[in-house]
This record gives C-alpha cells, sequence and structure tokens, in this order.
C-alpha cells in the first residue's frame, strides 16, 4: 500500500539557491499536486513554487532551529522532510506510514568518526559513524505531529555542541532506542543516493535506469556547485524525453 505525501524543506539564510534547487526539481517530477513547505525564520527570502512559506523565530543554533521548525509544523497528512541539498529526480511513491511509524535511511558506508571536526566531540572518540548516527537525517517521513517534538526534546537534553552541528541525527538515534516509533527502512541507494560532484546527463540516467535512485543528496566541499550542475542537466534530460 502506497499514500500520498508532503514535502517540507529548512533554510535559513540569505542565499536561497540551495533549497531552489530542491524545490525545481520536486516541481518537474510532481507537479502542482504536491504541496511544499518552506521552514524558515522571519528574514530568509521565501523559495519560489513553494506551497507556503512558514516563519518563525528560530534558535540561534543551527540544530536546534532545525527541529523547531519541523516541529511547528502542522502535518495535514505524511510529509516527507529532506535536506536542501537533494534533488529528486523521478516520481515516486511511499509505503503506507502508520501513525506511530516512521520512514528513514539507514546509512550503508560505514567509517570511523572525526571525533575533532567542527569541534572536540568526546563521545566520538574511536567509534565508527553507524554507532552513534546510524540513520542519515536527510531523509525522514511521518505523520506524526509529535515525533519533531521528542526529537527537540532530545537534543535540548544534549550538551550544547550538538545544539550547532550533529544534534539532528543523534536525536534520532535517541529516538530509534526509545522504541515509542517505529522506523521503516528505505534503501539509502534509491532515496539518499550520496553525490559528491555534478553528474553528467549519461550518469543521471544510468542511475535512473539501472539503480532506481530517486533522490540525490550532494556532499562534500563541492556539493553547491554539483548541485546546480546537475539540477541543469535534469532540465535538459525532461526537455529530451519530452
Amino acid at each position: 500500500m502506497t499514500q500520498s505525501f508532503d514535502l517540507a524543506v529548512f533554510w535559513r539564510g540569505e542565499d536561497i539557491s540551495i533549497p531552489e534547487c530542491l524545490v525545481r526539481s520536486a516541481r518537474r517530477v510532481f507537479g502542482p499536486e504536491l504541496d511544499i513547505y518552506q521552514l524558515t525564520d522571519d528574514t530568509t527570502p521565501a523559495i519560489p513554487m513553494v506551497t507556503r512559506c512558514d516563519r518563525s523565530h528560530l534558535d540561534r543554533h543551527i540544530m536546534v532551529a532545525r527541529l523547531e521548525a519541523c516541529a511547528r509544523l502542522k502535518l495535514k497528512r505524511p510529509t516527507l522532510f529532506l535536506d536542501a541539498d537533494m534533488l529528486i529526480l523521478e516520481k515516486f511513491e511511499l509505503p503506507a506510514v502508520p501513525a506511530d511509524e516512521v520512514l528513514v535511511t539507514k546509512r550503508q558506508q560505514d567509517f570511523p568518526i572525526n571525533a575533532d571536526y567542527p569541534e572536540y566531540y568526546p563521545e566520538f572518540a574511536g567509534k565508527m559513524i553507524s554507532e552513534v548516527m546510524p540513520f542519515v537525517f536527510s531523509f525522514v517521513a511521518t505523520g506524526n505531529d509529535e515525533f519533531f517534538q521528542s526529537l527537540l526534546s532530545n537534543l535540548r537534553s544534549l550538551p550544547e555542541r550538538f545544539h550547532r552541528w550533529y544534534g539532528d541525527q543523534v536525536s534520532l538515534k535517541q529516538e530509534y532506542e526509545k522504541q515509542k516509533f517505529k522506523f521503516g527502512i528505505l534503501p539509502e541507494e534509491k532515496f539518499n543516493f550520496p553525490v559528491r560532484r555534478g553528474l553528467r546527463a549519461g550518469e543521471v540516467i544510468e542511475l535512473i535506469e539501472k539503480i532506481g535512485v530517486k533522490i540525490l543528496h550532494f556532499k562534500g566541499p563541492d556539493s553547491k556547485h554539483g548541485q546546480s550542475e546537475t539540477a541543469d542537466v535534469l532540465s535538459q534530460i525532461r526537455l529530451e524525453r519530452n
């Protein structure tokens, strides 16, 4: 069984080119029927083509601000929360999400986490990333208003360094361990495919046709350029297919 869903994107800052790429890709694929909500503060410009821009006064720390914004969105139906540095390649449906379930993507690549970046995190010393952040927070779907409220409560109980970085993923792991919500796992290679550079048209088509990739997630120091470059490629591919 599948279901319709809304899309929510958090972004704070004057330059909205990154979330604009994501929203444009969502509109190309889903058209006007998808409700897209921008979650932001009082001063960030509105992203073109969103259904609604939800503004509120947010904490100065980015991790707290993000969860505050997500927690304040009143869900009309199951909602997919995506990182802004992503692109939607093809239309997809989500499995039906019961009220007590959350859909996430589990991290596939494992490696030692750097406990000294971007500041010292003694909790991470000598650990693999799968031990402390087993899920990639950039893809979360839920229809329950209480889920992000609970994540925000988790985050506020953590040391302040987690309010600046990593707090979203660590609070998600804490929620998983509470077992208040059931976690449905979707394949990362389809719904959260990691990319570190811009892709050519042939590469995009191959990802779609051979792997079934629906969503790309751009990472690394060149992520903004890679996302923008690939967004332009998607426009060309769509024109060619039409």
